[in-house]
Parts: structure tokens; sequence; C-alpha cells
């Protein structure tokens, strides 16, 4: 008769088979805790990457991401919580302490790819010259035909025309747009677009926002025109079929120039807005055409005067020249004909688009001469860039010049 209970072979027996239940129950529990831990960290991670790419999204009138080039820059997790596009640094599942790292951001085929990396961030990108650091939201209003909402597209500092007004001590003045601000030879401001091997001068922002450089360099000597004889041949075009159409023949300077901006900027036309240009054919009692007039009583303008001639006037173009008058606000002096005590060096010995009596202007050292039309001299092309133009990089100095339009554009796009 079997008595109660087990016996010892049962109960070793009994516990040998829970013991062996155990050694496949917990390794198996703490396999699915862990595997749940990493799968909370890696959500956690995808969050991390998630933020450091809209960070760059919103910020990308700010961000140079084009200028990455095979760098690889970084975004330390703090600069997330600074940003505001995380709280706080989390816990991590997998260590039960805060998360350490940083986001990599790098280019591959051509996009920009985040990676989270349990490294130090040493690296950063706001360190890299890639940022505008003077970043702010506070608008400057300069465009006078703009918008609210258009404007506000236009408040922080990478915009060129933006950055000029609040970092350069820019005078103002008027043209027929609204208000201007210019900038003189005592505080040469310089920008460089894309790969041409040459220098633009800032000269002002004009009254509808567009942004006015002459070339620091001269592209060449040219007549302003082959034909003399007549005050006609003074206009930038002549035989207009009406005073300031600007429809009839085209002057040899400005074949001169337009021919040369199809040969060297056509790649960067959308960066050119179409805008004003003045040959101030407009009668003066005693000095036959506005502008002499007004150098030589130092009462310069930006506006350009109506004319009644059927040559010459107000023109919109995408190259042209600069005025007596623009080229005397430049100088800084405010006024004189022929006594300019240092036109800067780069502008001398160069054609205005500023006729005198059968002549044209010629800046030289010491002020403006009449030239005949037919005498070869140096040209400077004007342009304008549109008023939403962003800078790349740069400090605006003749050794690190603005940088507008990247030189490789492969990246153009990216964000």
């Amino acid at each position: 008769m079997k008595k109660n209970g087990f016996t010892l072979i049962e109960l070793v027996i009994t516990v040998a088979i829970m013991l062996a239940l155990v050694g496949i129950a917990v390794p198996s529990t703490i396999s699915l805790v862990n595997k749940s831990k990493n799968k909370s960290r890696d959500l956690q991670i995808e969050e991390f990457l998630s933020s450091a790419e809209n960070y760059v999204i919103d910020n990308k009138s700010k961000w140079n991401m084009s200028s990455i080039g095979t760098n690889t820059y970084c975004f330390s997790l703090d600069d997330l919580v600074v940003e505001n596009y995380i709280k706080e640094i989390p816990i991590d599942p997998v260590t039960e302490e805060k998360f350490i790292g940083s986001i990599n951001i790098f280019v591959k085929d051509s996009k920009i790819n985040y990676e989270y990396s349990e490294d130090t961030c040493n690296n950063r990108l706001v360190d890299a010259g890639l940022v505008d650091n003077n970043y702010d939201d506070d608008l400057i209003n300069i465009d006078n035909n703009n918008s609210e909402s258009e404007n506000n597209n236009l408040n922080n500092t990478q915009y060129l025309k933006n950055k000029l007004v609040k970092d350069h001590n820019l005078k103002e003045d008027v043209d027929k747009d609204g208000k201007t601000y210019y900038a003189d030879r005592y505080q040469p401001i310089y920008i460089k677009i894309g790969d041409i091997d040459m220098l633009w001068v800032f000269i002002r922002v004009n009254g509808d926002g567009t942004i006015r450089l002459v070339s620091n360099d001269s592209i060449g000597s040219s007549a302003f025109n082959d034909k003399s004889g007549g005050q006609k041949y003074t206009g930038y075009t002549y035989d207009n079929s009406a005073p300031n159409a600007g429809d009839g023949t085209n002057s040899t300077i400005k074949t001169f120039l337009e021919n040369w901006y199809q040969e060297n900027l056509s790649e960067y036309d959308e960066y050119i807005a179409e805008t004003r240009f003045c040959n101030d054919t407009s009668s003066s009692s005693k000095y036959n055409f506005g502008s002499v007039g007004r150098i030589k009583n130092r009462n310069l303008s930006y506006i350009c005067p109506n004319t009644t001639k059927t040559y010459g006037g107000e023109y919109k173009l995408k190259i042209g020249l600069l005025s007596a008058d623009e080229i005397a606000k430049y100088h800084g002096n405010g006024g004189g004909y022929n006594d300019y005590s240092s036109i800067p060096d780069f502008l001398r010995n160069s054609w205005t688009m500023s006729p005198y009596n059968s002549k044209a202007l010629y800046a030289v050292t010491n002020g403006f001469y009449d030239k005949q039309l037919v005498s070869k001299y140096g040209v400077h092309p004007v342009i304008n860039l549109k008023s939403d133009t962003l800078i790349l990089r740069g400090e605006g100095t003749k050794n690190v010049p603005y940088e507008i339009v990247p030189q490789d554009t492969t990246l153009k796009e990216m964000i």
C-alpha cells in the first residue's frame, strides 16, 4: 500500500522539471523585455531624427545646406531641446539613463540624411559657418510694394537685402518706387555670383526691393555709340516710336552689354530682375540734359525724369550702366561736376549712362568729363538681384564676399 505524499525520487524529478521550465522561461522573458526596450529606443531615435529634419526644413531660409558638400555635421540633442523640437532629453530604455549622443547630417545620393550616433557632437553645424548666427525675426520692411504676407517671407537677415540694411550703415533716399538704401565708397560691400570670376560692388537697395550691383572690374572697352553728329545718338536707344518707349535702335554700348550678359550671366538669369535704368535726356535750360544740371548744382537724384525726346529716357532692363547721379551718390560727397577729389578707383575711366549735349559723361579721377560717343572707354555692367535673393555665406568684404549662388548648384533643391 502506497503512503501519502511523494517519494524522494518523485520530488527530485519534480524539482528537476520545474528548474528546467524556469531555465526555459526566464531567458525568454528577459529576451522579450530586451526586445521591448530596444524597440522603444528605436522609436525614440526615430523621433530624434524626425525632429532634426523638421528643424532643418523649418529653418531652410537661414541654413546654407547647399554648402554641406561631402562633410558630415551634427546637432547635439541639447540643440533640439534649445530650439524646442523636443521637450527634454528622455531616458534611454536600454541604459535607463538619459540619452547621450548626437544627430549626424550628411549628403548621400543627393539627399540630406540624418543618423543617430552615441558619440559626442564634435562638428556642430552651427559652428561650421553654414548658419547665419545673426538670424533675426524682426522684419525690415523695405519693399514698399509688397503685401504684409509677402514681407513676412522676407523677415530674416539671410535675405540679402535685409542683411545689407541691418548690418551695414546705409544711407536713405527715394526713387520712383519708394525708399532706397545706398552705400558709399567708404564702406564697399562685395558680392560674388556663382563661379563667375569677378566681384560685384553693392550700390543700393532699390525702392522695389531689388539689389543694385556694379562690376568691380571693367569687362572691356566700347564706344558709347559708333554713330555721332547729333544729340539723338546719346540715347541708350534712339529713334524710339515715342518718348520713353525704348524701342528704337540700340546704341553700341547697349549691344555690347547685352551680348556680354548672354555669354556670362544667362545661366544666372533667374536671380536677376528687370528694373529701372536712367539715360536722362530730359531738358535742362542751361546744361542741355537734366543729369548734368543736377551734378553741377549738387542736387542728385535717383528719380529719372520723363523725356520728350525719342531717344534715351527711362528703361526696364536686366543690364545697363550707372548714371552719373548714382556714381556721385556712391562717391559720398554729394555733388559737383569736376571737383570730386577721388572717384573710387574701380569706376575711373569708364562710361556712365548719362548724356551731355551730343556726348556722354565719363567718370575720371576728379569727376566727370564729357567725351565723344565714338571714343572707347571702360564698361562696368550693372545688374539688379531679385528682392528674395538669399545669402549662402560670406561677410561682404573683398576677401570674403557675400555669395548668393552656389558654385556647385547640384544641391540647390535638397531642402
